[in-house]
């Protein structure tokens, strides 16, 4: 599809012209946030939208109030979002460093040909390890039994029997 240039000037037809701002309105504050991120500038936009009852639309990076306010007093907006920014990555960095950390002790823990139930326990560090250990061959064994059972009433109610107990179909006991 072709983006035909058109002329600029006022739309005659009032619905036209009111699609028109809602378009036009929503594109310039996206492009007032890029311009915002790209270049790091403060930024504040204020638009009335046409009509007999106009409606007043506002955006404003770090915000509106704060953008005004410096303008006003020739003072350069404060850097409370911007210290509260540098605080949020340095956190997801030490966030991202401690996911590499518990990747790496998985890859050491997963040794044992892939099956995480066959590593050797005397390498666990902690108490804290050790019980994650057994509550996973906890579920581990609930998971086995459930479909155990789940295959020996399908097998039962194949062959004709009258009942579960009938063909020693156990169901599995609860997880805890």
């Amino acid at each position: 599809m072709v983006k035909r240039k058109i002329e600029i000037k006022k739309c005659e037809d009032q619905k036209k012209r009111y699609v028109t701002f809602s378009k036009r309105r929503s594109g310039l504050q996206r492009k007032a946030a890029e311009l915002s991120v790209l270049c790091d500038v403060k930024i504040a936009m204020v638009t009335s939208s046409p009509g007999e009852r106009p409606k007043i639309y506002s955006f404003g990076h770090p915000s509106v109030d704060e953008v005004i306010q410096a303008f006003c007093t020739n003072s350069p907006p404060s850097t409370r979002y911007d210290d509260s920014i540098k605080c949020l990555y340095q956190e997801v960095k030490e966030l991202e460093h401690e996911i590499k950390r518990e990747q790496e002790k998985m890859k050491h823990q997963n040794d044992s040909d892939g099956f995480w139930w066959l590593n050797d326990i005397e390498k666990f560090e902690s108490i804290e390890e050790l019980l994650a250990f057994a509550d996973g061959l906890r579920r581990l064994k609930y998971n086995v039994t459930a479909q155990l059972y789940g295959m020996q009433c399908t097998s039962a109610s194949n062959s004709g029997l009258k009942s579960k107990e009938e063909a020693g179909v156990r169901p599995p006991l609860s997880l805890f």
